[in-house]
């Protein structure tokens, strides 16, 4: 059972990851004031990292704060932080970039290491707008809902009241998702009421951001609360304690803070709050510290490599790298049972090397130096030339190269040439690739080819033949809504749930005025060409004024379906959507195509 998963907070130490591009990376950029106080004692060290969004794409142009320091993401998501000082027990690694969600990676940091941190950033997605009147319930597509106060509302600057429309973005993190330990917030760790710092268990996490119709930020009034409804999901509902500590990661937080509680209602948490933005459902524990250092058969360490430990109780786990000296620290919870397993590395991280138990203890746990036999890592260089539809070369565009089956890099095209490069465990890498002409919004069909590691020159592409069209467009009621990019964001990827091939489809626009903005979300299933399942769907729209609840009827036909990563899947709809600012369902009709992530 994949449950209460990443209770552990494994240090995150790591040597310099070379994906793709190594030249676009950008280093140390000063800043005059650190936006999180440092407190002592502290350590001096540095960072690499990857920034990626909810479809695992990296971000670029995202801004990363450690201490004193910041830089910005590259095309490929990646910063380099170099020698920053920052507290050594709570080293936080802050991640900012509009219309995004504040968020960041706490862990434990060592001196002259280099740490490892990878974030996967969520988008505000207007939930709906209620007036600052009348406040009002806006329920999740996951079942997670939030009920705002009839006149409740101030300016979160200067305390003023406020009185008009109120915008909700809001995000639910799914406390059994694969991708917790790298959406939440901080890491599982929290202070509670008598100021020590404890262990987390979560079981569910919710993000709330408020707006006022001129994009001022507002928050709740002071003496008023919102309700909140946590869903706990199926996995862990047997072991959901009736009721729970409500922990906070409020603007300048590093850390969680216990404020409150929240009662269990059938199978959801409710609780009461003053303020937002992030809350968290959690049950803590007496901590300790775990060590490891791990070598290779000829004594040298395994830097980077993945460590993940099992609570052999229930089931749940954790996941971290070690560091340059093949070392791994992080929290774990006293007197219990785990299995310890170590991967390769993030390169070639399905590999199990080496696999033990960890004996129950009250205290610190040193497992000494463990010595493992590994494969080496191969590095690969793929190189080429791209060239558009009148056969000259493109000028302005990209490659994508997915290898590891769901690891990827972008190439950048520069005068109808590129380089990309990246590692993995193996000398031969499986890889599939396409090429985009930015200019005339065209890209080749995608590619497969068996590379052998160093380098590559792959025959010229032609990035032509395949329209780079991508759109949602919607109809109801006699109104008509259009997504397409690059100005909307619109992504297509693949789920687990569900019965053959399960896809979400996901549009999004964040408005050009305040509070204007759209979400839209279909997730289906589909196979080929032809008729499709709805599973489910759900609209926000300021323009026109919408706000669909989440229905799974409906009906799907696919009219293109690409069956690799890079093509398109395409096709019409029509799902019945209620609007819960009239109460009226109505039918609304769609067309959609959209590369497959």
């Amino acid at each position: 059972m994949n449950s209460l998963r990443h209770w552990l907070s494994l240090v995150v130490l790591l040597a310099v990851v070379a994906i793709g591009c190594q030249k676009e990376l950008i280093e140390n950029g000063t800043v005059s004031t650190p936006t999180i106080p440092i407190t002592s004692p502290t350590t001096t060290t540095s960072i690499n990292g990857r920034i990626i969004d909810e479809d695992n794409k990296p971000i670029a142009g995202a801004t990363v704060m450690a201490g004193f320091t910041a830089a910005q993401t590259n095309i490929n998501g990646e910063f380099v932080l170099n020698n920053v000082t920052v507290e050594a027990a709570r080293a936080f690694v802050q991640v900012t970039k509009d219309g995004y969600f504040r968020t960041g990676r706490l862990f434990i940091a060592a001196e002259n290491q280099r740490h490892f941190v990878e974030v996967q950033m969520l988008k505000r997605n207007a939930l709906g707008t209620v007036s600052a009147a009348n406040g009002g319930l806006l329920t999740h597509s996951s079942g997670a809902s939030i009920v705002l106060p009839q006149g409740g509302f101030v300016h979160a600057t200067t305390g003023a009241a406020y009185n008009g429309q109120v915008t909700v973005d809001f995000a639910w993190i799914n406390p059994v998702g694969a991708d917790l330990h790298r959406q939440m917030p901080g890491d599982l760790r929290g202070i509670d009421s008598t100021g020590r710092e404890v262990g987390l268990t979560t079981f569910g996490m919710i993000g709330v951001e408020l707006t006022g119709s001129g994009g001022e930020k507002l928050q709740i009034a002071p003496g008023r609360t919102a309700t909140l409804t946590f869903p706990i999901p199926p996995a862990i509902q047997s072991v959901a304690p009736n009721a729970i500590d409500m922990w906070s990661f409020g603007d300048s937080a590093i850390i969680w803070k216990k404020e409150g509680r929240a009662n269990r209602v059938g199978n959801n948490y409710v609780a009461q709050v003053s303020h937002f933005s992030f809350w968290n459902c959690d049950a803590p524990f007496q901590q300790a510290i775990l060590k490891a250092k791990f070598v290779n058969q000829n004594g040298t360490p395994l830097r980077h490599y993945g460590v993940k430990l099992t609570r052999n109780s229930m089931g749940g786990y954790a996941y971290g790298y070690t560091d340059t000296s093949g070392v791994v620290r992080g929290i774990i919870p006293v007197n219990e049972a785990l299995t310890l397993q170590l991967f390769g590395t993030v390169y070639c991280s399905a590999q199990v090397l080496h696999t033990q138990n960890v004996n129950p203890s009250n205290g610190n746990i040193d497992l000494g130096t463990i010595t493992v036999n590994t494969p080496s890592l191969s590095n690969f260089t793929v190189s080429g030339s791209v060239v558009n539809c009148s056969n000259n070369p493109v000028t302005s565009g990209y490659v994508d190269i997915r290898y590891n089956n769901f690891q990827y890099v972008r190439a950048q095209v520069t005068n109808g040439t590129f380089t990309a490069s990246f590692s993995t465990c193996s000398n031969t890498a499986a890889v599939n690739y396409y090429a985009v002409d930015g200019s005339n919004l065209q890209q080749s069909n995608v590619q497969n080819a068996t590379l052998n590691a160093g380098a590559t020159t792959l025959t010229s592409i032609s990035a032509c033949g395949v329209s780079v069209s991508q759109f949602i467009n919607l109809t109801y009621t006699g109104a008509s809504l259009g997504l397409s990019t690059p100005q909307d964001s619109i992504a297509l990827y693949p789920l687990n749930a569900g019965q053959g091939a399960s896809f979400m489809l996901q549009g999004t626009r964040i408005g050009q005025t305040p509070n204007s903005g759209t979400n839209f979300q279909l997730s289906f299933n589909a196979t080929a060409i032809g008729a499709g399942t709805v599973l489910s769907s759900s609209l926000f729209s300021s323009q026109p004024p919408f706000q669909g609840n989440y229905t799974s009827q409906g009906s799907i036909n696919i009219t293109e379906f690409g069956t690799q990563p890079g093509s398109f899947i395409a096709g019409t709809f029509l799902v019945p959507l209620r609007d819960s600012s009239s109460n009226v369902t109505v039918a609304v009709n769609g067309t959609f195509r959209a590369r497959r992530n």
